[in-house]
């Protein structure tokens, strides 16, 4: 049994780097974008991480799960409608998240952008601690670790195949 967990994290990362083999070139054309947009903000792992995570590198830009009054997510980034107004102090109204949610969708950068902003926004709290930001910026006041750690595993297998 100890073994198994010792050999646990080795074999997740072998899955995620089978998972890379078989991202076709415009996935790995988002990837490389998002870590390029990333590098301004000393976010390019996270970035390249999350759009491969959240959307399957531009796959599912549109979320299937409907989070009830917290809506649907968006984008590369899959951003939640939801905490997005609201961080813009705009209304949650059909018509904002009609005129939002096709943004974000439609704009990578102006996806991206907005996981800056909410990646920023979890730094300030957490200022040394990645594992952290990623937790609760998929969790909120909530923090998701398996989230966490499939970040961390993906930016593993990132840094083999791409270059920094």
């Amino acid at each position: 049994m100890k073994l198994l967990l010792l050999l646990l994290p080795l074999l997740l990362s072998a899955n995620y780097a089978k998972d890379y083999s078989k991202l076709t070139a415009e996935q790995k054309t988002i990837i490389q974008h998002a870590f390029n947009f990333g590098k301004h903000h000393d976010l390019s792992w996270t970035l390249a991480a999350k759009v491969w995570e959240e959307s399957d590198a531009g796959e599912r830009v549109i979320s299937t799960n409907d989070h009830s009054k917290y809506g649907r997510d968006y984008g590369i980034t899959q951003v939640n409608i939801y905490w997005f107004l609201k961080s813009k102090h705009t209304a949650y109204t059909k018509a904002n998240i009609a005129k939002f949610a096709s943004k974000l969708v439609r704009n990578d950068n102006y996806a991206l952008q907005a996981a800056v902003d909410n990646i920023k926004r979890w730094q300030r709290r957490y200022p040394t601690n990645y594992r952290e930001v990623w937790a609760h910026y998929n969790g909120g006041n909530t923090p998701n670790y398996e989230y966490a750690n499939r970040i961390a595993k993906r930016i593993q297998v990132l840094k083999k195949h791409m270059k920094g």
